[in-house]
């Protein structure tokens, strides 16, 4: 009767990961001979093997822009990315590249500031801004204008009575 060698083991049929391995045997110790029966049972066999886990390059994740650094005018915004789609795992390389970058904003023109304003106003109009707060007074020396012809008006006692603290009887 013939017997079955040893299996022989095929390479697994990756290189990482979950794969199969084809075992093979033969009906040749002995071979049958003299009217011997021949080997019982299957030449083939294939089982599971597992070679590790396979390398994951990293991949990077979408550009993240934060806002702009400024909030009118032009500016600066950092984008990030991570190097998370997919994280390197088994051996992967890292991702290449940065992960920070740095692009222009233009949030449009800013508005005028109250110090380039005061000034226009005060080169157009004569008037002067209080700046402690922040209203206009009528003209530079401070003094009170009539309602009419904007003249200014002294205030005269007939009685002689003294001026008071503002300096009007």
């Amino acid at each position: 009767d013939g017997g079955w060698s040893d299996w022989e083991n095929s390479t697994c049929s990756v290189t990482c990961g979950d794969g199969t391995v084809t075992m093979i045997r033969e009906c040749n110790t002995p071979v049958p001979s003299g009217g011997g029966n021949n080997c019982s049972g299957k030449s083939i066999n294939t089982d599971s093997c597992n070679l590790g886990e396979c390398p994951v390059d990293g991949g990077w994740s979408d550009w993240e822009n934060s806002t702009c650094s400024v909030t009118c005018g032009d500016g600066t915004v950092n984008m990030n990315r991570e190097c998370n789609n997919p994280i390197p795992s088994g051996g992967g390389h890292n991702c290449s590249g940065e992960s920070i970058d740095t692009d222009s904003c233009n949030l449009g023109v800013c508005p005028e500031s109250c110090n380039t304003l005061e000034k226009e106003l005060d080169k157009k109009s004569g008037k002067r801004s209080d700046n402690k707060s922040g209203k206009w007074s009528d003209n530079k020396s401070g003094g009170k204008r009539n309602g009419r012809n904007g003249k200014k008006e002294k205030r005269q006692n007939k009685k002689g009575n003294k001026p008071n603290r503002n300096g009007w009887y």
